[in-house]
């Protein structure tokens, strides 16, 4: 734990360390997260399954995937791992992030004025398909 205060993830992790798990798997637990979940991580391959890349991190790490703390997991069933997920998911914010969020909002406001009903609505302009008649053309 000592090391993650120097590199200030103690509060970020301090869920997985009140389990009564070994040191050892309380570490890899970690270690897994990171791996997993990082923006850096080179362990993600994004032309693979998200289940597989996290199969092969868990294999990096030498855990038995049959194990019931990692079954859980990966099967998204322990709340303090995913809280810990969560949070380690909020440390990884940069700039990119705000950038989507500004872009994803203009969108958002950009389509709400598109589709806003007006009072009233104008004729500007007659088809280009009307048909003549008469004229011989």
């Amino acid at each position: 734990m000592s090391h993650l205060e120097d590199i200030n993830l103690h509060k970020v992790f301090r869920p997985v360390y009140h389990h009564n798990f070994t040191i050892e798997i309380q570490n890899k637990i970690v270690a897994f997260v990171i791996m997993a979940y990082d923006n850096d991580s080179p362990w993600i391959d994004p032309r693979k399954d998200r289940y597989q890349n996290k199969i092969s991190i868990l294999d990096g790490i030498d855990v038995d995937i049959k194990s019931p703390a990692f079954t859980q997991i990966l099967n998204y069933e322990n709340d303090s791992v995913q809280e810990s997920i969560l949070s380690y998911l909020t440390t990884q914010t940069d700039h990119r992030w705000y950038e989507i969020m500004s872009l994803l909002e203009y969108a958002n406001k950009t389509l709400l004025f598109c589709n806003r009903r007006t009072p009233s609505k104008f004729k500007t302009g007659e088809s280009q398909n009307k048909e003549t008649k008469g004229d011989g053309v």
